[in-house]
């Protein structure tokens, strides 16, 4: 059992300083971190500092920066494409419409 607990230990160590040597890197470049993450799956602890969400998951079994442009469900917008803006009463736009335009014909 201690072998067990010694292999998970060492193996979060290792996981923890490489995702820090990206994290700190990163940042030193000026690239947007927005979330350090140790482990996957669902969050178990989240603490939000400047523009990075630091959090523990679940499962164990690695970790990850999520830094600005890596967003795969984020859409990349090109010269021409038509998009829709929802105003609020103070003239600021309060939302980008990219799909679903029949919603919103005006």
């Amino acid at each position: 059992m201690t072998t067990v607990i010694a292999f998970i230990v060492i193996f979060g160590a290792l996981v923890f300083f490489h995702e820090l040597g990206h994290l700190i890197f990163a940042k030193r470049a000026g690239i947007l971190c927005r979330e350090f993450a140790i482990g996957f799956g669902p969050k178990v602890f989240s603490h939000k500092k400047g523009e990075t969400t630091y959090t523990i998951r679940l499962l164990p079994i690695g970790g990850f920066v999520r830094m600005a442009g890596e967003d795969p469900e984020i859409i990349e917008i090109k010269p021409g494409y038509r998009i829709g803006l929802l105003f609020d009463k103070n003239e600021k736009v309060n939302k980008i419409i990219l799909n679903n335009k029949e919603k919103f014909p005006n």
